[in-house]
């Protein structure tokens, strides 16, 4: 990380001098320290790095608590403009170049500029020049990545210091995944309510699941009415299943009643007041 940060100047530098609006400007990094033209022939400009801050994240869980991300830190910049200009082009030279400058990294970047200022304006008399201080507060997340050279030719994303790692999904982990991984399956119970047809939210839409009576078999055949009950059913995905279960976007929904019969079996899975357990596989 801290390699990423002290290669800022140069980058930024070597993608000013890419905008063919800001030919006229020459761009160089404040340190090391270059020898600039005596008297100033044109319009100067030197970026370097003042002061970096690195804090914590905290970001809300499922509970609304915030709790501290153990993979990416808060990082605020500060990037120094150290604008030159001839004595002759006054001084309303360095603000126009301050201004072009500050534009085109704000507007024209998915850097994530949070202020800029400029300072007074004084005289370099070995230089002949004018000269004016300048300030740019950068802020950005810093995420696990391997060091590498930084491309802020296209600024593609705010997490540009690691964003070919940050953009490569199929190395990542997703929030979705790591769910399943962490528990992959929830079972619990519910009491009957005797509805013809009743909802269980599990907040994840199940690949598979099932649930049956507690204390009941699996199926009750009447062999005289050549027919049967059925306190079992499944869902796999809304592919396949029993006609008892069916799966929905939330959890999944049982059925009760005669209307959802099938071959003589009717699903009874929200018999009123008896106890049914369910298995969901996320």
């Amino acid at each position: 990380m801290s390699s990423s940060i002290s290669g800022m100047p140069q980058s930024i530098v070597n993608w000013l001098k890419t905008i063919n609006d800001l030919k006229s400007i020459t761009f160089m990094t404040e340190y090391p320290p270059q020898a600039k033209a005596v008297p100033l022939r044109n319009s100067i400009v030197s970026v370097g790095l003042a002061e970096v801050k690195i804090t914590d994240i905290f970001r809300e869980n499922e509970d609304g608590e915030l709790v501290r991300d153990e993979y990416c830190r808060q990082a605020d910049m500060h990037i120094v403009l150290g604008i030159h200009v001839p004595d002759a082009s006054g001084g309303s030279t360095c603000h126009e170049v301050f201004s072009k400058v500050v534009d085109y990294m704000t507007f024209s970047s998915d850097l994530n500029i949070i202020s800029s200022t400029c300072g007074h304006i004084t005289s370099d008399r070995n230089t002949e020049s004018l000269v004016m201080d300048a300030d740019i507060h950068i802020g950005s997340e810093f995420c696990p990545a391997d060091e590498s050279d930084i491309n802020f030719k296209s600024f593609e994303s705010k997490t540009f210091f690691c964003k070919g790692h940050m953009d490569d999904s199929l190395i990542h982990v997703s929030t979705d995944d790591r769910a399943r991984w962490d528990a992959p399956c929830v079972t619990g119970t519910y009491i009957g309510s005797g509805n013809a047809s009743r909802t269980i939210n599990l907040g994840f839409h199940p690949k598979f699941v099932f649930a049956f009576a507690l204390g009941y078999s699996p199926v009750g055949i009447d062999f005289d009415q050549k027919s049967g009950i059925a306190y079992f059913g499944y869902s796999v995905t809304d592919t396949h299943g029993s006609n008892g279960v069916e799966t929905t976007t939330n959890g999944f929904k049982v059925h009760n009643s005669s209307t959802y019969e099938v071959d003589n079996i009717t699903p009874m899975l929200n018999s009123t007041g008896c106890t049914y357990f369910y298995f969901a596989v996320k």
